[in-house]
C-alpha cells in the first residue's frame, strides 16, 4: 500500500517494523511494551468496534484527555475507518469541551480520568448527538468496547481504510483560544478540518527535521490536543519508527524518564521548566557541599567546569534523566537561558521547532526567566505605556513551604505565609538579582504574590499552556492598580 492517508502510512510501518517495540507505558507500577504488530492489533480491534457502533465516514469521534497510549490507539482507529477525530486537550475547561462536542455533533467520546468522565456524563442532556462516553483507562469498560466489534469482519476495516482519499477530512482540533470567561476568546471553538493529505505532508516535513530514527526512544511530554503537537508527537514519530514512551504523570515525570532512558525528549518549555524544578527539589536533599558544587559548576556564569566535575559529577546528573538523553525538541513559548544552559551543560542538544510566531516579547522573556526560579511556579508580567513593568507571582508552594519551615515560619495558611516579611524579602531579592542583568527601562518595579495557582478552569491559562493576561488583569484589578501606584 502507498502512503495515501495516515492509516496506510501506519499499516506500512507495521509491516516494516513489526516485531520492534513501538510504544511503552507504565501500568500498575510495571513498564509494558507493545510491538508494532500489537499496536496494530489494538487499532484494528477499536476500528471494528467503531464500525459495530455505526460510525460512518465523516462522523466525529472525540478524544478528551492527556497524552496516553489509549488516546493514540483511538486516534488511529478513528482515522483508519474514515471517521474524523476531534482532539481536545485534557486541560480544556468543561464548558469549552461541551461546546466543542455540541458544535461538532460528536457521536462517541473517549475520555481519560474519572472526574472528567463524571462531569461530561452529568451534562449529557446538552449533547443530543453523543451516544457513548467511554473511559480511556485500561478498565473493564474500555476492554469491553474493544471487544465489541469481534462480529465485524476484519475485511470491513481494511475496505474502509482503502477508500480514504488524501482530501478526506481527518482531524478537528480544539481551539486553544476558546475561553468563555476571557475578553480575548474566539467565538469559534474548533479550527478547520485537517485532511489526510495535509497531515501526511506535515509528517514528511517534520520527519526530516526530527533528530531521531527507529533505534531511538522518545519520551513525549507534548500534549496531543493541539494540531502541531499531535503531528509532531505522534504521527511523525510513527512515520520514522521511533519508540514512543507515554508518561503516567505529566506533572512529575522525572522518575519515569530516569527509568525509561530516552534518547529524545519532546516537550513544551513549561514542561521542561517543571523537570528542572523537580531536579532542583531533589538536589535540595543532598548535602550543602554537594549542592554548592553542582550549582556552581552548572551556572551559566562558568564557561568551562573542571574536568573532574565533567568526569565524575555530570554522569550522575545525566543518570537522573536516564543517562542516555541526547536531544530535546521544543515547541512553544520561549525557554529561560538558565534552563537551556542546564541541559546543554549535560551534553544535550536543544532544538526548537520552527514556528510562525514572532520573536518573544519583553514580557514573555521576563516570564520565562521568572519561571526558571525554583521559588516561582508562575508569573504574569504586565506592561502598560508610560508605566513600569509589574508582575503577579504564583509561588512554588512546595519549595516555599519547605524553606519557610526551615526558617520556622508558619505555613498553615497561604495568605499569612505570603504576608510574612521574610518571605516577601526572598521574592524582592529574587527580582532585584534578575533586574541587575537587565537594562534600566526593562526592569520590574513591583511585585505581588498570589495565594492560588493559575488554572484552566478559571480561564487564566489556555491550553496547551498560554497565559491569558487580559483575563488575569480583569480578575486582579486592585493588585495591579496597587503595583502601579494607583488608588
Amino acid at each position: 500500500m502507498s502512503d495515501k492517508n495516515l492509516a496506510t502510512l501506519f499499516q506500512n510501518r507495521i509491516y516494516r517494523h513489526g516485531s520492534l517495540v513501538g510504544m511503552s507505558y507504565k501500568q500498575d507500577g510495571r513498564w509494558l511494551e507493545l510491538s508494532w504488530h500489537e499496536i496494530g492489533q489494538r487499532i484494528k480491534e477499536l476500528g471494528r468496534a467503531l464500525l459495530f457502533q455505526g460510525v460512518e465516514p465523516g462522523h466525529r469521534v472525540a478524544v478528551y484527555g492527556e497524552n496516553r497510549p489509549e488516546s493514540a490507539w483511538v486516534d488511529l482507529a478513528t482515522l483508519s475507518i474514515g471517521a474524523v477525530n476531534l482532539s481536545i486537550d485534557g486541560r480544556h475547561p468543561l464548558s469549552s469541551t461541551l461546546e466543542m462536542l455540541r458544535r461538532t455533533e460528536s457521536s462517541i467520546l473517549f475520555v481519560s480520568g474519572k472526574e472528567r468522565e463524571q462531569k461530561v456524563n452529568a451534562e449529557r442532556s446538552k449533547l443530543p448527538a453523543l451516544r457513548h462516553v467511554i473511559s480511556l483507562e485500561e478498565s473493564a469498560a474500555f476492554s469491553a468496547f474493544r471487544s465489541s466489534g469481534r462480529s465485524v469482519p476484519a475485511s470491513r476495516f481494511f475496505e474502509r481504510l482503502e477508500k480514504i482519499e488524501t482530501d478526506s477530512p481527518a482531524l478537528l482540533f480544539g481551539d486553544t483560544r476558546l475561553n468563555p470567561n476571557s475578553t480575548t476568546s474566539n467565538s469559534d471553538p474548533v479550527v478547520c478540518p485537517q485532511t489526510h493529505g495535509m497531515l501526511l505532508s506535515a509528517c514528511e516535513t517534520f520527519a526530516k527535521d526530527l533528530p531521531a530514527g527507529p533505534t531511538d526512544t522518545c519520551f513525549s511530554l507534548m500534549p496531543l490536543g493541539p494540531a502541531l503537537e499531535r503531528v509532531l508527537g505522534l504521527y511523525s514519530l510513527l512515520e520514522i519508527g521511533t519508540k514512543i514512551v507515554f508518561p503516567t504523570d505529566p506533572q512529575n515525570p522525572l522518575g519515569e524518564i530516569k527509568e525509561s532512558q530516552p534518547t529524545l525528549l519532546l516537550s513544551l518549555p513549561r514542561q521542561l521548566e517543571m523537570l528542572y524544578h523537580h531536579f532542583c527539589e531533589n538536589l535540595a536533599e543532598h548535602s550543602r557541599f554537594s549542592r554548592y558544587l553542582i550549582e556552581k559548576n552548572l551556572s551559566p556564569k562558568l564557561q568551562d567546569p573542571p574536568k573532574s566535575f565533567s568526569r565524575f559529577v555530570l554522569p550522575k546528573i545525566r543518570q537522573q534523566f536516564g543517562g542516555k538523553l541526547e536531544r530535546i525538541l521544543l515547541s512553544g513559548a520561549p525557554l529561560s537561558p538558565r534552563i537551556r544552559h542546564f541541559f546543554q551543560r549535560m551534553g544535550v542538544t536543544m532544538k526548537e521547532l520552527p514556528t510562525d510566531e514572532k520573536r518573544p516579547s519583553l514580557v514573555e522573556s521576563w516570564e520565562a526567566d521568572l519561571r526558571a526560579e525554583p521559588l516561582i511556579n508562575e508569573a504574569s508580567v504586565f506592561q502598560s505605556p508610560g508605566k513600569p513593568l509589574v508582575v503577579l507571582i504564583v509561588p512554588n508552594f512546595r519549595v516555599l513551604e519547605k524553606r519557610a519551615r526551615s526558617e520556622r515560619i508558619q505555613t498553615n495558611y497561604r495568605e499569612s505565609l505570603l504576608s510574612n516579611t521574610q518571605v516577601q524579602k526572598w521574592y524582592s531579592k529574587l527580582i532585584e538579582d534578575l533586574n541587575s542583568s537587565k537594562p534600566i527601562d526593562s526592569r520590574i518595579a513591583r511585585l505581588e504574590l498570589l495565594p492560588r495557582e493559575f488554572s484552566y478552569e478559571e480561564g487564566e491559562i489556555l491550553p496547551p499552556y498560554t497565559l491569558d493576561r487580559d483575563w488575569i488583569q480583569t480578575k486582579h484589578p486592585n493588585l495591579i492598580s496597587r503595583m502601579y501606584g494607583m488608588k
